[in-house]
């Protein structure tokens, strides 16, 4: 159940392999034992957002016991466009694809990457793998991904999306990752322009809450 006490998208499953190894799905499946059985899934990436935290040692506890350790990754986001998660994007390709080859190299080790409904958080993540793994544009992706399942990045994620096609697909300037690009830098600032205004004394006033799109608990 999910925390309001209502299953995500009615108590129905919601799972789909994008691409070989890597599977799309909503809450609700990642803790249907059976399912990820079936689905031969071994490993899972959460993207929740805080007001799930009252659920999460419920969650976890609920897990299946071959999902554990290294194999449960979570990342705290809620469905908002001013929400980063670009930030986020080759960490978890290198997870998925490289520190955990061992999760995608059968049919019986693969990846789910959720949220709560399966169409714009984990989506994201998933549209920014496949990005990468194929060197493939943003649009590609996302009409290809549709065609799989029905998926809906908001128009924030969809700019983050956009933005680490531009990059070539890494925020980074180098291998050891410890200089972030300036495409990286610049994209940043605008970002921070657009959560925040100026008033006519010179303050800073934050703007995020007028940019959240989605209710957190629906995507």
């Amino acid at each position: 159940m999910a925390p309001n006490g209502s299953p995500p998208n009615g108590g129905k499953v919601k799972l789909n392999q994008i691409v070989p190894g890597v599977w799309l799905g909503n809450l609700y499946c990642a803790t249907d034992e059976s399912v990820l059985y079936t689905s031969g899934i071994t490993a899972v990436l959460s993207v929740v957002d805080d007001g799930d935290v009252l659920y999460a040692p419920r969650f976890a506890a609920n897990l299946p016991s071959f999902i554990h350790g290294e194999r449960h990754r979570s990342i705290r986001a809620s469905d908002s466009r001013s929400v980063n998660l670009l930030k986020h994007f080759d960490e978890i390709y290198d997870w998925i694809d490289h520190d955990s080859q061992t999760y995608v190299k059968s049919e019986r080790n693969n990846v789910l990457v959720h949220c709560r409904m399966g169409l714009s958080r984990s989506a994201t993540i998933v549209v920014a793998y496949v990005m990468k793994k194929f060197r493939t544009s943003f649009s590609a992706v996302l009409d290809y991904c549709k065609q799989q399942t029905s998926i809906n990045p908001n128009s924030g994620f969809r700019r983050q999306l956009q933005a680490y096609e531009e990059m070539g697909y890494s925020i980074w300037e180098d291998d050891q990752r410890t200089r972030h690009k300036k495409e990286y830098k610049e994209y940043l600032a605008q970002d921070l322009r657009l959560k925040t205004r100026v008033d006519a004394s010179g303050r800073i006033h934050p703007t995020t809450g007028s940019l959240s799109v989605r209710s957190s608990s629906t995507k």
